[in-house]
């Protein structure tokens, strides 16, 4: 079972469609980027950009 689910895991990461679970998300100063905080610690910034061309390629946008 365990090792189905690393499977299904190792097959979103190859297609950039891992979910991570956060702890909060913030806007930077400029407006430009988010700041996806994994814990309390640490933090990823995405381009808010980026994010909208990612979503109107899925038809989300």
């Amino acid at each position: 079972m365990a090792k189905v689910k690393q499977e299904r895991q190792e097959e979103q990461f190859k297609r950039g469609l891992a979910f991570v679970p956060f702890h909060k998300v913030r806007k930077t100063k400029n407006g430009s980027q988010i700041l996806i905080y994994l814990n309390s610690g640490s933090a990823i910034s995405v381009s808010i950009k980026y994010l909208l061309k990612v979503l109107e390629g899925q038809g989300e946008g």
